[in-house]
């Protein structure tokens, strides 16, 4: 990915809002040697970023995420976000999600089923949901760090960045993370 400038501001925006709102520190260092378009890319855990339109729209999808979703990386720009969810989420947690959301502007420890692009489903876990916001405190959009991905029908998984278990499935973590 060749980031533009606009691109390079809107990820140091969702680092930035990630920090603000959870009081961690993002797991990337923006600082470093290499462009922070470029490290988020290739991070070893999944990178989401959605816009705030009212059927909000991937903006940005790094290499794990697409990869486990079963697309490229630029197949997801501009796919509607409601896209990479299974039918039948629970109302009650989604509530609860926007609640959190909502009140402290952002929601940890978030787990769900997921759709690839060839229809199977799967389960992301341990996944961080927060508000982007512009230098103004305006809401522009949600970003989402996946640390694990499960397959229920393999009984396995990959644990990309900390280790998540879900009942009745093993989590392998990745090489070299």
């Amino acid at each position: 990915m060749q980031a533009t400038a606009a691109d390079e501001q809107f990820l140091s925006q969702l680092v930035s809002s990630y920090e603000t709102f959870t009081g961690g520190r993002f797991p990337i260092d923006g600082h470093g040697a290499v462009p922070l378009g470029r490290a988020l890319q290739e991070a070893p855990f999944g990178l989401f970023a959605h816009n705030a339109d009212a059927d909000p729209l991937f903006v940005f999808a790094n290499n794990a995420a697409a990869a486990e979703f079963g697309y490229q990386p630029a197949e997801m720009i501009g796919m509607p976000s409601r896209l990479s969810a299974a039918p039948g989420i629970d109302q009650e947690e989604r509530s609860r999600l926007f609640r959190a959301l909502d009140e402290a502007g952002y929601f940890a420890g978030y787990q769900g089923r997921r759709v690839r692009k060839d229809g199977s489903v799967f389960w992301i876990a341990d996944v961080t949901i927060w508000n982007i916001e512009d230098t103004g405190h305006r809401r522009i959009g949600q970003g989402a760090l996946i640390r694990s991905f499960i397959d229920p029908l393999r009984r396995s998984g990959r644990s990309t960045y900390g280790a998540a278990q879900l009942a009745h499935s093993q989590v392998i973590p990745m090489a070299g993370v």
